[in-house]
C-alpha cells in the first residue's frame, strides 16, 4: 500500500515487514515531458541503479526476484532507482523514445540524477540499462565516478548477427505476443525461464506477475524493438570511469561474448565472469555472493579515492 505525502508527486511506501527499509517514491520530468518514477532508500554514499525492463519501483520492493538485490545494494548506500519510461510507475507511453534511439533514455537518467541532487555518483546497470549507462557516461563524464555493468551489451540484438542457440529478435517478440503475463501460458513460462532458468517457483511466479504490472504486451514488444537497436559500440573507447563488468557464462538472453566486448572496449575495465545461466541475478546461487563481494570492494575503492580512471586519450593535435 502507498500513503500519499507531500502532494500528488510524492509517496511514502511502508513495506509490510517491519524489518524492511523505508523507501520514498517521487516523480521527475524528463526532457520530453515524460513522468519518470524514482525511489530512494538507505543511507550513505549515493548509488544509482538504472531503470530496465520489467521494473516497478513500488512492487520491486516486495518482489522475491528484485528485493534481495535492492537490499544488498542499499546496505551501506543511498540507493536511487527508477522505472524506465514505458514501464512501472513511469509514463506508460514511450513518447520520444520511438525512433529517437537511446537519447530519451539518457535524458531520463539525467532527470533522476538531478532530482535527487546527485552531482557525481557510481552507476549500477543491468541488461538494456548498460548501453544507457555508457551513453550517459560518455556525455557526462564528470558526473560518473564508476560503472558496474551486469549482463549488458553495446550493440542490441537486432544489430548483431545471431549465432546458433542464441535468441534472435523475432523469437523474443513472438514469445511476448503469444503469452505476455499469462501464468498458464507455455510461451510465457518458457520466456521467463530463459531469463531465470534456476528460479524457484515463487521467483518465477513473481516474475510473470511483474509482466502484467509493469507494461502491456503491445508496449513490451515496442520497447523491446527499441532497446534491441541500442548501439553504443563507438562510445566504449571514450569511457574514463572505472568500470566493473559482470556476465553470466551461460546467459541465454545476451551471450557472454557481449560482456567480453564491453570489457575489451572500455579502457581499464575489469571483467568478472559468473558461473551462472541466469540473466537475472538470483541470491540462491554461489555467483550471487561473488558478485556482491566484487561490487562491495569496487565501491569501497571508489569511495577511498580509487581505482584510478583510465588515462585520457591523446588529442589529434598532440600526435607527432
Amino acid at each position: 500500500s502507498t500513503d500519499q505525502a507531500g502532494g500528488p508527486d510524492e509517496a511514502q511506501s511502508r513495506p509490510a515487514s517491519a524489518k524492511a527499509q523505508r523507501h520514498v517514491l517521487r516523480f521527475a520530468q524528463s526532457a520530453d515531458g515524460s513522468r519518470i518514477a524514482h525511489a530512494q532508500s538507505g543511507e550513505g554514499p549515493p548509488l544509482l541503479r538504472l531503470g530496465h525492463w520489467l521494473s516497478n519501483v513500488e512492487l520491486d520492493w516486495h518482489c522475491p526476484v528484485w528485493q534481495p538485490l535492492l537490499t544488498a545494494l542499499g546496505a551501506r548506500h543511498r540507493l536511487v532507482r527508477y522505472d524506465q519510461r514505458g514501464t512501472g510507475l513511469s509514463n506508460r507511453e514511450l513518447y520520444a523514445a520511438t525512433g529517437a534511439g537511446i537519447t530519451p533514455f539518457v535524458e531520463d537518467l539525467l532527470c533522476v540524477a538531478d532530482a535527487n541532487g546527485l552531482t557525481r555518483f557510481p552507476i549500477f546497470a543491468a541488461s538494456q540499462a548498460v548501453p544507457v549507462a555508457i551513453g550517459f557516461a560518455a556525455q557526462f563524464p564528470e558526473r560518473v565516478s564508476g560503472l558496474i555493468l551486469y549482463g549488458g551489451y553495446s550493440k542490441g540484438r537486432a544489430l548483431r548477427p545471431s549465432a546458433p542457440g542464441q535468441m534472435d529478435e523475432a523469437t523474443v517478440l513472438s514469445l511476448i505476443r503469444a503469452g505476455w503475463g499469462q501464468p498458464r501460458s507455455a510461451f510465457m513460462t518458457a520466456f521467463s525461464s530463459l531469463f531465470m532458468p534456476d528460479a524457484t517457483p515463487e521467483q518465477l511466479a513473481s516474475f510473470i506477475t511483474m509482466q502484467v504490472e509493469t507494461i502491456a504486451p503491445d508496449k513490451a514488444a515496442e520497447l523491446r524493438q527499441i532497446v534491441d537497436r541500442f548501439d553504443v559500440a563507438d562510445l566504449l573507447g571514450t569511457i574514463r570511469a572505472p568500470t566493473l563488468v559482470f556476465h553470466a557464462l551461460d546467459d541465454a538472453i545476451h551471450p557472454v561474448s557481449e560482456g567480453r566486448q564491453l570489457a575489451c572496449g572500455i579502457p581499464g575495465a575489469r571483467f568478472v565472469p559468473l558461473r551462472s545461466r541466469n540473466h537475472v541475478p538470483l541470491p540462491q546461487e554461489p555467483a550471487w555472493h561473488l558478485m556482491l563481494d566484487e561490487i562491495d570492494g569496487f565501491l569501497s575503492e571508489l569511495e577511498a579515492g580509487g581505482p584510478k580512471p583510465a588515462p585520457e586519450l591523446d588529442s589529434p593535435a598532440s600526435e607527432g
